[in-house]
C-alpha cells in the first residue's frame, strides 16, 4: 500500500491484511504513532486514530467465534465512538495472531486492553460456513417430528401442555411453566369439589356448568444481550507509589520525566525530533549539543500529582521544572552547551554475524529469474499462506520449492507462510528483486509461521 501518508518519523510496526469493520473489508496498519484502517481493494485510508485518542480496547470473539477487537475512540472533538474490528478466518490461525499483535502494540503505546473470553475451546468457524442458515438463531428448516401436545387431565379441567424442549437454554423455563400449570390444576379441582359438596334446593334451576379452562404454555426464547463496556478512567495515584528513580548515565545529555500517570509531548533540537508517550518514570537521551532543546510535556490525566522534568549533562542536574496542575504542561526552551563525558566510553566488542538460514539440503532449489520481484518458498512438506503487494493479497499453497512473482516494481512486500505439519524441519522464505536477495525469513517450530515485510 502506498496511500498511508506516513509522517517523517512514523514507521509501520504491523500490517493485518484481513479485517472487517461495519461490513467493509480493510487492512489494519499499526504504526509507531497511530492505528490506520485502509480499504483493502483501493488502499485508501478510511480511518486513522492516534493511540492517545484510544482509551480502551476489548478483545473477544463474536457469535461465529471470530476474534474481535472493540475500541473506544475519543477524538479531539470529544465525541466518543465505538468500533468493532473482526479478524477474518485465515489458515493457521493467522487471524488470532493478528488480534494478539494488535493488542500487544496498543498495550505498548499506553492503551488499556481487556479480554472478555476465548473462542479456542469450540474451534474457529470459517465465515463462509458460519453464515449458513443452520448457524443463524433458530433454524426452522431442520428435520424433525412436529412437537406433540400432551393432554393432562385434572378434576374438572383439561390442560394442553407442550413437552419440555431438550435444549439446555430453555429446559428450566418449561419446568417452571409445568409447575405453574400443576398448581392451577390443583386450585381448580379444589374449587370445583367445594361447590359440588352442597345440595341444590328442590325446584331450583340447575346452575350452568363452569367453562373448561384451557391453559397453553408459552415458549420463550433467550434474548442475546450485548454486554456494556464501561469507560475506565485512570485513578489518581499518590506520590508514594512512584517506582524507584531512574539512574542517570555519566556521559552526555539526558532528560528525565518523573510522573506516576500518563503523559505525552514532543522534543526537537537541530533536526532531531522525538515523540513522548509514556506512563511512569522515563529517561530520554538527547543526541546533540551546542543547540536549543525545545518541546512540551503534558500530563495525560486530571490528577493533582506532581510531574518533574529534569535535564542532566554528564550526570549533573542543569535544569528542572515541575507542575501539579491537572493536565498541566511543561514547556522546554533549554540552551544545550557542550556535552560532558564523566567516564570513558566502553570498548564495544562487535557481535558475531548471524548466520543466514538455508533451506533443507534435500530440496532442489529452482534458480530465481534475473528481473522482477520474486518470492521463493522452500519446505520439505506442505505449506499455506498469503503474499501481499500493492494492496492486493494472494493465497498460496504447495510443497517442496515454489517460486511466486509479484506484480510490483517498488514498495513493500508482505508474507505469512504457515507449515502444514508438526515437524521441526526448516521452512525458508526469500524475497528477490532483479536477482538480488533482499530478505530471508524462516521457522523450525511445529506448525510455525515465517513472516516477512520487505521494501523492494
Amino acid at each position: 500500500m502506498d496511500k498511508l501518508n506516513l509522517a517523517g518519523d512514523e514507521t509501520v510496526l504491523k500490517r493485518i491484511p484481513r479485517v472487517i469493520m461495519s461490513g467493509g473489508r480493510y487492512e489494519a496498519v499499526l504504526t509507531s504513532q497511530r492505528l490506520i484502517l485502509a480499504e483493502r481493494d483501493t488502499g485508501e485510508v478510511k480511518e486513522a486514530f492516534p493511540y492517545s485518542a484510544i482509551s480502551l480496547a476489548v478483545s473477544g470473539y463474536n457469535s461465529i467465534r471470530e476474534p474481535t477487537l472493540r475500541i473506544l475512540v475519543t477524538p479531539a472533538s470529544g465525541e466518543q465512538r465505538t468500533l468493532e474490528l473482526v479478524f477474518v478466518h485465515q489458515p493457521g490461525g493467522l487471524n488470532v495472531q493478528g488480534l494478539e499483535f494488535c493488542s500487544d502494540i496498543l498495550r505498548e503505546h499506553g492503551v488499556a486492553v481487556q479480554k472478555t473470553g476465548t473462542g479456542q475451546a469450540a474451534g474457529i468457524v470459517p465465515r463462509s460456513m458460519a453464515i449458513s442458515p443452520s448457524m443463524q438463531g433458530g433454524d426452522s428448516s431442520r428435520p424433525g417430528a412436529p412437537t406433540p401436545r400432551l393432554p393432562i387431565r385434572g378434576s374438572g379441567a383439561i390442560i394442553d401442555q407442550l413437552p419440555p424442549e431438550s435444549s439446555p437454554g430453555g429446559s428450566w423455563l418449561y419446568a417452571i411453566g409445568a409447575l405453574i400449570v400443576i398448581v392451577l390444576i390443583i386450585a381448580a379441582g379444589t374449587s370445583l369439589a367445594g361447590q359440588g359438596s352442597g345440595h341444590s334446593p328442590a325446584g331450583d334451576t340447575p346452575q350452568p356448568t363452569a367453562p373448561v379452562v384451557v391453559l397453553t404454555a408459552v415458549q420463550t426464547f433467550p434474548v442475546a444481550v450485548t454486554p456494556y463496556i464501561p469507560v475506565t478512567t485512570q485513578e489518581a495515584v499518590t506520590p508514594a507509589t512512584l517506582p524507584t528513580e531512574i539512574s542517570i548515565p555519566p556521559n552526555g545529555f539526558f532528560l528525565r520525566i518523573t510522573y506516576v500517570g500518563k503523559y505525552q509531548g514532543s522534543l526537537k533540537a537541530r533536526g532531531w525530533t522525538t515523540v513522548v508517550n509514556n506512563t511512569g518514570p522515563s529517561l530520554i537521551q538527547i543526541p546533540t549539543e551546542e543547540t536549543l532543546l525545545e518541546g512540551a510535556i503534558e500530563k495525560g490525566d486530571g490528577s493533582g500529582d506532581r510531574m518533574d522534568v529534569e535535564m542532566f549533562n554528564g550526570g549533573v542536574l542543569v535544569w528542572k521544572e515541575s507542575t501539579a496542575k491537572p493536565r498541566g504542561t511543561i514547556d522546554l526552551h533549554i540552551d544545550i552547551g557542550k556535552a560532558i563525558i564523566s567516564q570513558p566510553q566502553p570498548t564495544l566488542t562487535p557481535a558475531p554475524p548471524t548466520p543466514v538460514p538455508t533451506p533443507d539440503a534435500a530440496l532442489i532449489l529452482h534458480p530465481v529469474p534475473a528481473s522482477g520481484v520474486w518470492v521463493r518458498i522452500a519446505y520439505a512438506g506442505n505449506f499455506t499462506g498469503t503474499l501481499s503487494s500493492n494492496g492486493m493479497a494472494r493465497e498460496v499453497s504447495g510443497s517442496a520449492v515454489q517460486l511466486y512473482q509479484l506484480p510490483i516494481a517498488s514498495g513493500q512486500v508482505d508474507g505469512y507462510i504457515t507449515k502444514g505439519d508438526g515437524s521441526a524441519r526448516i521452512l525458508v522464505t526469500e524475497v528477490y528483486k532483479d536477482g538480488t536477495r533482499l530478505s530471508v525469513a524462516s521457522t523450525t517450530r511445529p506448525d510455525g509461521v515465517a513472516e516477512f515485510h520487505t521494501m523492494v
